[in-house]
């Protein structure tokens, strides 16, 4: 107002710092924790969007940044798959960046899964030409666990169940089984024995 009047300023001069603006793509880290419901299980990956941020601003400032963290989700009893928005945890060193988003959304893809069952024949393998080999029993049990939207959809020929002759050990009475190939769509595959005689 009129009744003041600057007579000094003690600060004569405003010092500015310059730096190369570069831009640069940081991937996000998901802090999540989660437990589910009874008999419910991942029937997916865990899907991040986007999974990666990008970032424009100092050089200095940036040229240690290697990745962003997601504040902490934590979820209890999951029944179904969910989607939900977390926010980026940005350290006040950061203020002077650009970013291309400041949020992410996580989708935890969630089923019910069920117990199959398959019996599945032995198949051994290095036998000798002249030999025709005959395991006891001839086909073995297992279970799986799978998500019920696929349970139709597993079928014994997806699954692998081998032995190994050795023809060395003249003193073997039983083989050791191996399962060697199952569709991705199963987990916690079991075998009802491990050995087959023969």
């Amino acid at each position: 107002g009129n009744q003041l009047k600057i007579s000094k300023i003690d600060l004569d001069t405003l010092h500015f710092y310059f730096d190369k603006k570069i831009t640069k793509v940081v991937p996000v880290r998901l802090n999540l924790n989660y437990e589910f419901e009874k008999q419910f299980q991942l029937s997916g990956k865990i899907e991040l969007k986007p999974s990666k941020i990008v970032l424009s601003g100092p050089a200095s400032v940036m040229q240690n940044l290697e990745e962003l963290n997601t504040q902490q989700l934590n979820f209890t009893g999951l029944n179904k798959t969910i989607s939900r928005a977390a926010d980026l945890i940005i350290p006040a060193d950061l203020n002077s960046i650009d970013f291309s988003t400041k949020k992410v959304v996580v989708k935890i893809p969630v089923e019910k899964f069920t117990e199959g069952t398959l019996e599945l024949p032995v198949e051994v393998l290095n036998v000798p030409e002249q030999y025709q080999l005959k395991t006891f029993p001839s086909k073995v049990k297992i279970t799986y666990l799978v998500g019920l939207s696929n349970y139709k959809k597993v079928s014994a020929d997806q699954f692998s169940l081998l032995a190994y002759y050795d023809a060395n050990d003249e003193q073997a009475s039983s083989l050791k089984l191996k399962l060697v190939k199952f569709p991705e769509i199963v987990r916690q595959v079991k075998i009802e024995t491990e050995n087959v005689e023969f």
